[in-house]
């Protein structure tokens, strides 16, 4: 565990080595959710907390806030005299359930077929209610992460998606994709899209691709 903290200030960073292990820390207190953690000088029972948890399996750490409380009974095995206990705010005690789902589903994308690339390009998305404006965080040859301005569809949603490739902001390409996954975070508000087969569109992504694995090549030192 680590910590950093500023004045009332502290952001500690929690690391798992599974989603299990995650879920299970936030589940073994029904009463309160939360964290115990060995405790650090600077904490003070009130103090509001930054939590950065990292999983292993899950390519963005997940972010909540949550306040010292004192010291409850630890409902399974012996809680150490210097752990201290931090519960989450009422919001993301709320949305535990979606940030579960969300994880599971990221640990299972992680071991994708295809490499995914840190390629960012302006996009646009589309719904029922018309379009809306995204950015690719990401690309691989098999689908795309975009950030969204406007609302997260469901997983297993069907919607187009219209990249704007090297500065085209009028025509862009157009893609058909299926939602795989979603992330609600506030940072990093945004959909995994699995592009749809057999488009001639993916001939260009592939292009986009195998370029950004050339100049990944040539930046790397000879041995």
């Amino acid at each position: 565990m680590g910590s950093n903290s500023s004045g009332s200030e502290c952001k500690i960073h929690l690391p798992f080595n599974s989603v299990d292990d995650f879920v299970k820390e936030l589940e073994e207190n029904e009463a309160e959710k939360g964290f115990f953690v060995k405790s650090i000088s600077t904490l003070v029972v009130g103090q509001q907390v930054s939590i950065v948890a990292s999983i292993k399996g899950t390519k963005n750490p997940v972010f909540l806030e949550g306040m010292v409380l004192e010291q409850p009974l630890r409902l399974a095995g012996q809680m150490s005299p210097s752990d201290v206990f931090i519960g989450l705010v009422e919001h993301d005690r709320t949305r535990l359930d979606s940030i579960f789902k969300y994880l599971k589903t990221e640990s299972k994308i992680e071991h994708r077929a295809h490499p995914r690339y840190p390629i960012s390009m302006p996009s646009a998305y589309y719904a029922s209610m018309g379009a809306f404006s995204s950015q690719v965080k990401n690309l691989s040859v098999g689908g795309a992460f975009i950030k969204c301005d406007g609302p997260l569809f469901s997983i297993g949603t069907h919607s187009s998606l219209q990249i704007f490739v090297e500065g085209d902001r009028v025509k862009g390409l157009t893609l058909k994709t299926k939602v795989a996954w979603i992330d609600n975070s506030e940072d990093a508000k945004g959909m995994g899209l699995a592009f749809i087969a057999k488009q001639p569109q993916l001939e260009t992504i592939k292009f986009l691709v195998e370029k950004y694995e050339r100049e990944l090549r040539k930046r790397k030192p000879a041995r």
